[in-house]
């Protein structure tokens, strides 16, 4: 079964995330609503998606046991679909990230 073209196991591995984060509730409620939003609103193609993705899996701050940047602590599958560029584009001055 999948939700906003996710399986329900990616919203599991989210949710892993921001107890990782050690989120407050308000944070969680505030990050899972504009996530919502923009998966319903932002309209990017699947390949475009993967290869977001693939950067993330390349890039020396994604965190593996979570699947979070390293950057901003995002989780990765959802940042690659909602987020215009990722942090590390800005961190490393455009010579990384998409």
């Amino acid at each position: 079964m999948k939700l906003f073209g996710y399986r329900v196991s990616r919203f599991k591995e989210f949710w892993r995330a921001v107890k990782y984060a050690d989120m407050s509730l308000w944070g969680f409620l505030s990050l899972a609503t504009w996530s919502l939003y923009r998966l319903m609103t932002y309209k990017i193609r699947p390949i475009a998606v993967k290869g977001r993705y693939r950067v993330c899996l390349e890039c020396r701050a994604f965190a593996e046991n979570t699947k979070t940047c390293g950057f901003c602590g995002c989780y990765t599958p959802f940042k690659a679909r909602v987020k215009k560029h990722c942090a590390g584009y800005y961190e490393m001055e455009g010579k990384w990230g998409w």
